[in-house]
């Protein structure tokens, strides 16, 4: 526990009230991880902990919990409530891993449930019956899919069993914020495919919206941690991948990116590469980042798929259209199309192109050439070097 924290847990036992830190920030340290939050429960009542910590701020009615700035960043602090003091805290955090709490004032570790045994194992077991565990807290189905997905924890077959009946039951009691922070979490965790294949064994994933795609799972573990991405490889194929954006209040401005990504998606489908039109349109409405990770994303979808030598073959032109606009557009010619076509006298579309491709090489070359009539003598010096081919003939031979 860092010293700022240590302090406030100290402040409030010299004034005669236990305090414990609780929670997954506990949880976090005692599997060696740098805890990312900081949460503490105390006997303290409200009026107490305003009179003892001048700087908390209340977060919930009736002083049910509060927020106390430090140097170690925002502390989480609730009164206890109830005559089970700590005991009955612990017994309503739902799993066994979350039921512990650290006394600093006595160095002692409350563990009435076996968490600790169970963390060392990798058993996500609840503290009362599964059931109970999952309808008092819908949530907690949600939060178990997480926890899967971040630290690899496997629940117990009776816990898993009773996910889809209760979500069924109270799934929709849930705050859609806290909803979209665990999902959130288990998108973002090193492993996410354990706690989606979890979502996907017990239906919930189809509540959610996503996507019924095989390969969901194995793409998530692939690719890079994008936020935007891991969204899109869930939602892909899923006709309320909007809704599912809509329901859990995604910022508008994320959920624009997640529905570019899924507009554009597959990428060698949606962008036409012999239409030029189609390949600038990609690099106006789509980020070079984006653009990248709709590459890698059909890259790894199609591993093992049928005919991926061909989708290859078609990304690699793509990419080179992509490069061929990009160059293009880092500096324009200071010719536009209609004035190379009266300088060589010919309409014809390849004469045209390889009349364009000329001048972008020499102003590649030397960009000073770039103005208007430095580009005009360059063309009639192609164009005496490259008279058009006669009447008949292929213009693009």
């Amino acid at each position: 526990m860092p010293p700022a924290v240590g302090a406030l847990a100290a402040r409030l036992e010299q004034a005669g009230f236990g305090a414990w830190w609780v929670g997954e920030s506990l949880h976090d340290a005692l599997r060696g991880n740098a805890p990312r939050q900081w949460s503490l429960a105390t006997e303290a009542p409200p009026d107490a902990i305003a009179r003892l910590l001048p700087t908390a701020v209340p977060t919930r009615p009736n002083g049910l919990a509060f927020v106390v700035p430090s140097a170690a960043g925002p502390v989480d602090l609730a009164p206890l409530t109830g005559r089970e003091g700590i005991a009955g805290d612990l017994l309503r955090r739902g799993f066994s891993v979350l039921a512990m709490a650290w006394r600093g004032a006595t160095c002692s570790l409350e563990d009435p449930h076996g968490g600790s045994a169970d963390l060392v194992q990798g058993r996500l077991h609840p503290v009362t019956t599964p059931r109970a565990c999952l309808t008092q807290a819908p949530l907690r189905s949600l939060q178990a899919a997480r926890l899967a997905a971040q630290h690899g924890y496997r629940l117990d077959s009776d816990l898993e069993a009773q996910m889809p009946a209760a979500w069924r039951e109270s799934g929709n009691t849930v705050n859609p914020m806290d909803l979209r922070r665990e999902v959130t979490g288990l998108l973002m965790s090193p492993r996410p495919s354990a706690g989606i294949d979890l979502l996907r064994r017990t239906r919930i994933d189809r509540w959610l919206g996503f996507g019924t795609d095989e390969d969901c799972a194995r793409l998530l573990d692939g690719l890079p941690a994008d936020p935007a991405l891991r969204w899109a490889i869930c939602l892909r194929g899923s006709s309320g991948g909007h809704r599912c954006l809509e329901r859990l209040r995604v910022p508008a401005e994320f959920a624009a990116r997640i529905r570019l990504l899924l507009r554009h998606h597959p990428v060698d489908e949606t962008t036409k590469v012999r239409r030029r039109l189609s390949v600038r349109r990609l690099l106006d409405r789509v980020e070079s980042r984006d653009i990248r990770l709709l590459f890698a994303l059909r890259e790894a979808e199609i591993q093992d798929l049928e005919g991926a030598n061909k989708i290859r073959e078609d990304l690699t032109r793509l990419r080179l259209a992509l490069a061929r606009e990009q160059d293009e557009a880092v500096l324009p010619l200071a010719l536009g199309g209609a004035a190379v076509m009266n300088a060589i006298g010919s309409k014809t579309g390849p004469r045209i192109g390889q009349a364009l491709a000329f001048l972008r090489q020499r102003v590649a070359e030397d960009p000073a050439c770039n103005e208007p009539q430095s580009l005009l003598r360059c063309l009639a010096e192609w164009s005496a070097e490259n008279p058009p081919p006669p009447p008949g003939e292929d213009a693009g031979a």
